[in-house]
């Protein structure tokens, strides 16, 4: 592909962002770092708010809370204080009272909601869930990308964006040792050239690791 000055490169992002907002399909951006995908997402969002030139409400959702956190701060920031982002939280010991039997309940694959929730005699004063009730009509949430399940229930947005690599949404990064990997392919029977293919495959990604890491 054409290589573009970062000048037009971003305004054609700019472009892409206003497009995807009336677009009824959904809208993948793939940028190269730095060509200002998420700061003019943000500030997008952020002047549509501000203008009032619309009533419809945005979910963003960032793979970690630092970065969530940051998408607050951006808005804010482009916004002069006037549009604050509601950040969900999920629960911690600052909002709610029955974390200890909300962390046990889910160690063993329940649900807090249905498990502990129901029964507990805070739910009136409840920081988790006003924060919840507050998303129902917040214009603008940020969050992190294990709160999608929200969508529908609490939160009701017009548009989502899904900040980074979306594909990581929906799979679980397992981490397999040289060793183990190996073990298993000596072990399924492969022939000899592919054993010996799978090792030096090996070697060459544990290099380039290093050699990013670095």
């Amino acid at each position: 592909a054409d290589r573009l000055p970062l000048g037009e490169a971003r305004a054609r992002v700019g472009q892409a962002i206003e497009a995807a907002w009336t677009s009824d399909v959904p809208t993948i951006l793939r940028v190269t770092p730095g060509g200002g995908k998420s700061t003019m997402t943000v500030k997008s969002i952020v002047t549509k708010i501000r203008e009032k030139k619309t009533s419809e409400r945005w979910l963003y959702l960032c793979p970690t809370k630092e970065l969530a956190q940051g998408v607050s701060h951006m808005a804010s920031s482009a916004s002069y204080g006037q549009v604050l982002p509601l950040v969900l939280e999920g629960r911690n010991d600052r909002n709610c009272y029955l974390i200890d039997k909300v962390q046990a309940a889910t160690s063993v694959g329940h649900r807090a909601g249905q498990a502990v929730c129901p029964g507990c005699p805070f739910k009136d004063e409840c920081k988790y869930l006003r924060q919840m009730r507050q998303a129902t009509k917040a214009a603008f949430v940020v969050s992190v990308w294990e709160h999608a399940y929200l969508v529908g229930s609490y939160v009701n947005p017009h548009h989502i964006v899904i900040d980074e690599f979306a594909e990581r949404l929906f799979f679980r990064t397992t981490h397999v040792s040289e060793h183990a990997l190996m073990t298993w392919v000596n072990d399924s029977g492969t022939d000899q050239d592919i054993r010996d293919a799978c090792a030096l495959l090996l070697r060459v990604l544990a290099r380039v690791s290093a050699e990013y890491e670095s």
